[in-house]
């Protein structure tokens, strides 16, 4: 309940899963429920979510699994999300650092490598801006 933002006594839903699932990404992860349902097997996937109470963003790990009825047929989809936002931003400041090391080992210039550190940190963070 916490990754999503909700008090402990709240369900959540599929219509509250759903709208706190990033926009960009939601097309995505329904295709990847529908793949779960059609292949009758449990699937992982990596989605984006924004907390109802917060509003923070979250980088989330899944698993959906379907749950079969007395015919064989699934009758619904459980999953379980972990909130990896940590583990991604430090698997992508280390990116980032290799970039920079990179580009300090080719002698670029120094514009080109503060540019990119700048960029990086932007697409990490989400809502930071750089300037050089």
């Amino acid at each position: 309940f916490e990754i999503f933002g909700l008090d402990p006594v709240e369900s959540v839903r599929p219509e509250v899963w759903r709208s706190a699932v990033h926009p960009e990404d939601l097309e995505v992860i329904l295709g990847k429920h529908r793949e779960c349902i059609e292949e009758k097997r449990s699937i992982t996937a990596e989605y984006r979510l924004i907390r109802k109470n917060d509003g923070a963003l979250r980088r989330v790990s899944a698993t959906f699994s379907p749950v079969f009825g007395p015919t064989g047929a699934v009758e619904k989809i459980i999953g379980a999300d972990f909130d990896i936002t940590e583990r991604r931003k430090a698997s992508d400041l280390e990116t980032m650092r290799s970039r920079a090391m990179e580009l300090l080992i080719a002698r670029s210039p120094l514009g080109e490598i503060l540019t990119e550190i700048a960029s990086s940190i932007e697409r990490i963070e989400g809502d930071i801006l750089c300037s050089i």
